[in-house]
């Protein structure tokens, strides 16, 4: 199979950058849903919901495991942070 070359145009919508620190994933058997949320309680902003079909998010699930393996040999082990101990809920307003 010929590689194409895609162009892509970006526009400033597109190029903003958002923090999340939480993400909620649900999935059917269609696609699997990613919702972003930046959480500083007492308040949490959800951001952006993402759909990935299950070939495309497994392909982003190896993309982002190679992608901790370079970060991890550069920078040392990511150091994750302790399980909350009580479950975060949202009220959707």
């Amino acid at each position: 199979m010929e590689q194409q070359n895609i162009q892509v145009r970006m526009n400033d919508q597109s190029l903003r950058t958002e923090y999340a620190n939480h993400v909620m994933i649900v999935h059917s058997k269609e696609e699997f849903l990613f919702d972003f949320f930046s959480v500083f309680p007492p308040q949490g902003v959800h951001l952006d919901r993402i759909a990935l079909s299950p070939a495309h998010a497994k392909r982003l699930w190896a993309a982002l495991s190679e992608q901790i393996k370079i970060y991890e040999k550069e920078n040392g082990q990511i150091q994750e942070m302790p399980q909350l101990s009580k479950k975060i809920g949202f009220q959707v307003e």
